[in-house]
């Protein structure tokens, strides 16, 4: 689902460099307490060929997440989570171009953003809005909206409730 997104855009291969493993490390960290389900997600992501990390690298995340976060946190955090999520992707989203230039160019950070969105983490979005979102999907009915901050940016992700065409625009 998320994975078909990152491909169709054809996103070019990225420089093996340490700070790439590092940009994604640094990134699961930010999401783990917020967004479980998407942190696994994008660790699974990052170990397979989705955003053409190196064996190496993939490791090398592996052990900064277990250097970085304690036992005990990480079975907090993941103990009990499952891989249903909160709303579907069941269209390939419209990303504006906007959003396209503020991202990096392998995808990583698009497939982060689509996966807390569909996992449901409203850390970075309003109380308001949350309320709303959560009226969205249990009726089935209305605009489920999240925002993130991206470096400078700040992205929102609307998904229309119930044609689930998602969209991804700068704030």
């Amino acid at each position: 689902m998320l994975n078909d997104t990152t491909r169709v855009i054809n996103y070019s291969k990225p420089q093996k460099t340490v700070e790439r493993y590092n940009f994604i490390t640094e990134e699961l960290l930010t999401i783990l307490d917020s967004s479980p389900k998407a942190f696994v997600y994008i660790l699974k992501l990052a170990c397979s060929n989705a955003f053409n990390l190196s064996e190496e690298d993939a490791f090398r995340i592996i052990d900064d997440l277990s250097e970085r976060v304690p036992q005990s946190e990480l079975e907090s955090a993941l103990g009990s989570i499952d891989n249903s999520t909160l709303i579907e992707l069941k269209k390939r989203p419209e990303i504006s171009t906007d959003v396209i230039q503020a991202l990096d160019e392998d995808g990583f950070q698009l497939a982060a953003l689509l996966a807390r969105h569909t996992y449901g983490d409203m850390s970075e979005t309003s109380d308001d809005q949350a309320l709303l979102n959560d009226i969205a999907v249990k009726t089935g009915s209305g605009t489920y909206v999240t925002s993130y901050k991206q470096g400078d940016f700040h992205i929102r992700v609307s998904t229309n409730l119930p044609s689930y065409q998602t969209i991804l625009e700068l704030r």
